[in-house]
This record gives structure tokens, C-alpha cells and sequence, in this order.
């Protein structure tokens, strides 16, 4: 079943407390707000000890400090003197931000939000200053949240989800709407809702942020099929969303997770459309089982993709049939374990071995005991010798007592 979203007038869903209808969005940065931001300093700008909340230069930016901490405000956070000088500081990179691009965050759209944040954190390191502590970056994140509806944070690497979700839906309410989730799979036995576990408090954390609402009830089949339409999730969180949507549809909430084979996840971009379809052809011709297929077939796209790819600058690789045969030897464990229990099984000399010395004992190729060429396995059957077969009969063994012998 599939159920609805709530209604807006809904007590239970969630309202985000920043109206943007209230503020001054003009797009451009005038001269006299960029003069205001550079003669203020970053003793006012971070509102540090002895800084002047009454300098005049703070009227003329009013229309870009009064949405910042209004957020700031909205934040579920512990209001300690840590949490204030953190907040002080994201809004003063925004503020520098602004004064260096000429043009107020209102003009800026999610990408230039992201080459904000950067893609990871040592990115953002970099273009910010030293002086911002580790905790300025999720703030940000929070501010491009409510001015711009920004969602990309599958693009921002690795950083507490959890902790942005509490910090703007609030932690009670996340903590509740997860605890649910995590209930059910430890019903079934999985590990993911143990306490210790991290992987789903970050998923359903960043799930609630896309859907911008906190609430289990509101993840609809629609959404779970547009965040894997739209690869809306890190490749570590997509393992997970199948688990939390079998979760969300055992509350009633949506449907089941499709059952998929693994076919139709594997893509052709960037593989040679000739090599892609040697590949296809294999799998469809292939006698090994199903998963087997599947795992051989997605490492077969992977050299194509390596094969296809400049090599420094220059021309694509190329490989030729001795390249080819390499890797299939190198690729089977099976036949080198073979190889060596063959050289174990094989009689020990102290020397070169003498004319006749192995006269009338098997070839180990014939008795089955060296790997046959991949395109005869199939030929005749082979038979596992052991190295009670390869001795010579009982009776038939040196230095034995010619009446042992008759016997």
C-alpha cells in the first residue's frame, strides 16, 4: 500500500519556521553593503569579545544578518558559548562570501552552494579561513537548506547527517522517527538497528532533509523511487536504503522494495558500445550460475571503461589477445590451488630424474591432475587422483622379503 503525504494543514507535519516571503531578496549586492561588510572587520563580523553591536554600518546589511540568525535561532542546538561562536562564524564566511562575489546569497543557486561547501571537507578548507571551526561547514549546509532549498548532499562527501537533520528538524522528533524504523529491523535480526550501528540514522537523516520533513509516514514509494531514479544517495547509503524502505513499508507507510536481480544497476556509460556488446553476449551465452555472471559481467564493463579512458593524456589504452590471456590466467584461484596440490602430490627426488625412473606411472595431464585448456573442460570428465593411487601396488614395493612378496 502506498500512503499519502500528510496534508499541509496537517498538525503532525513539519513547517519550516523560516518564511522567506518576509525578507528582502534582491539579488545584487549594492557598493554601500559591500563597503559596510569590509569596515566592519571580523571582530564585529564574528561578534567577538569587545566587538560594537551598535556601529552603523550594521543597519545597512540588516537585510542579510536578520535571515542568518534567524535561522541561527531555529536550530536545535545546545546554546552554549561553543554553539554561539559557531553559528557567529558561519554567518560571517557568508557574509565575507557575499562581499567577495558582489551578489547576495539570494542569488546564489545550488551550484555555487556547493562550491561553497565543497565536495569534501578539505575542499572547504580551503576557501575559507582558518579561523572557522569544524563544526562552521554543517551550519552552512543548514543555511543553504532554508535560502535555497539545497539537497544535494550526496555531492558534499562524507559529514554528520544525522546531526543537520536534528539541528533543523529537531533532535526529538528525529530521534523518535528513527527509533521506529530501527525497531522493526531488529524485529527481523538486522544488524543496522542495533544501537551501535551509524548507517541508518544517516540514511533516514538524509532522506528526511531531501523530503524536507521528518516524518516516516511521509516517505512514499513516489520519493523511495525518485532518490534511486535520481541517485540521490552515496554508494555506502544505497545499500542501505532497501532495508529502511522494507522498514518504512512494514509501518504501513509504502510499498516493498522491488526485488531486483542486479541486471538492470550496471551501467554502460563510458564502456565502448563494441565491447559492451561482447559483454552482453557473454552473459547471455555464459553457463555459469546467475551471481557468478552478474559479478564477472560488472568486472568486464570496468576494463572497458579502464581500456577506453586516456591514460595520462594520451590515446586510450590498447590491449592485445597476450594482455587478454594474462588476465584470464591471473583470474582463476581454482586451477593455481590445482597446480599446487599437484606438485605436492608428485613423487619428491633428491636429482634430475632418471630414464624410467617414472615408467609406467600416469601422466598428470591424462590422470587428471594438471588443468585441462579452458575450451576442453568440457571435453571428458576429469578424475580427482590421490597419492595412494600414483603408488605402486602393495606387493610390488622394493626391498619387501621375496616370502612377504609371494604371500
Amino acid at each position: 500500500m502506498t500512503a499519502a503525504s500528510l496534508p499541509e494543514d496537517s498538525p503532525g507535519r513539519w513547517h519550516s519556521p523560516i518564511d522567506l516571503r518576509h525578507y528582502d531578496r534582491s539579488p545584487a549586492l549594492a557598493g554601500a553593503e559591500q563597503r559596510a561588510i569590509r569596515e566592519l572587520g571580523l571582530r564585529n563580523l564574528r561578534r567577538q569579545r569587545y566587538h560594537d553591536p551598535d556601529a552603523p554600518q550594521w543597519a545597512g546589511i540588516s537585510r542579510l544578518t536578520r535571515p542568518l540568525q534567524d535561522i541561527n535561532a531555529s536550530f536545535d542546538v545546545p546554546r552554549t558559548e561553543y554553539g554561539r561562536r559557531v553559528m557567529n562564524d558561519a554567518a560571517a564566511v557568508v557574509l565575507l562570501r557575499c562581499a567577495d562575489v558582489g551578489r547576495a546569497y539570494w542569488d546564489w543557486d545550488g551550484e555555487e552552494w556547493l562550491r561553497f561547501l565543497g565536495h569534501h571537507h578539505r575542499a572547504f578548507q580551503e576557501q575559507v579561513p582558518d579561523w572557522t571551526a569544524g563544526s562552521v561547514r554543517p551550519t552552512l549546509c543548514g543555511y543553504a537548506y532554508h535560502l535555497e532549498r539545497f539537497t544535494a548532499f550526496h555531492r558534499l562527501g562524507h559529514f554528520d547527517r544525522l546531526s543537520l537533520a536534528c539541528r533543523v528538524f529537531g533532535r526529538r522528533l528525529v530521534e523518535a522517527e528513527i527509533g521506529q524504523v530501527r525497531t522493526v529491523l531488529t524485529g527481523w535480526g538486522y544488524q543496522y538497528g542495533q544501537d551501535h550501528d551509524k548507517n541508518v540514522p544517516s540514511v533516514l537523516s538524509q532522506l528526511f532533509l531531501l523530503n524536507r520533513s521528518p516524518h516516516s509516514s511521509d516517505l512514499t514509494t513516489a520519493f523511495f523511487d525518485r532518490v534511486r531514479r535520481a541517485d540521490l544517495l552515496t554508494d555506502e547509503s544505497m545499500k542501505v536504503l532497501y532495508a529502511v524502505q522494507r522498514a518504512v513499508a512494514a509501518l504501513g507507510f509504502c510499498d516493498p522494495p522491488p526485488v531486483t536481480s542486479g541486471s538492470d544497476v550496471v551501467s554502460h556509460d563510458g564502456v565502448p558500445p563494441v565491447w559492451a556488446q561482447w559483454v552482453e553476449r557473454w552473459y547471455a551465452t555464459a553457463t555459469m550460475t546467475h551471481r557468478a555472471r552478474l559479478h564477472y559481467r560488472a568486472a568486464l564493463l570496468k576494463t572497458g571503461r579502464w581500456i577506453a579512458a586516456p591514460a595520462g593524456g594520451r590515446r586510450p589504452r590498447r590491449m592485445d589477445a597476450a594482455d587478454v590471456r594474462g588476465l584470464d590466467r591471473s583470474r582463476r584461484p581454482h586451477e593455481d590451488r590445482r597446480l599446487r596440490r599437484t606438485h605436492q602430490q608428485l613423487p619428491r627426488t633428491s636429482g634430475p630424474a632418471a630414464p624410467g625412473r617414472l615408467e609406467g606411472r600416469p601422466h598428470p595431464r591424462r590422470a587428471g591432475l594438471l588443468p585441462r585448456h579452458p575450451g576442453l573442460a568440457v571435453a571428458a570428465p576429469r578424475f580427482r587422483s590421490s597419492p595412494r593411487a600414483l603408488r605402486a601396488p602393495h606387493d610390488q614395493r622394493p626391498g619387501r622379503p621375496e616370502s612377504t612378496r609371494d604371500r
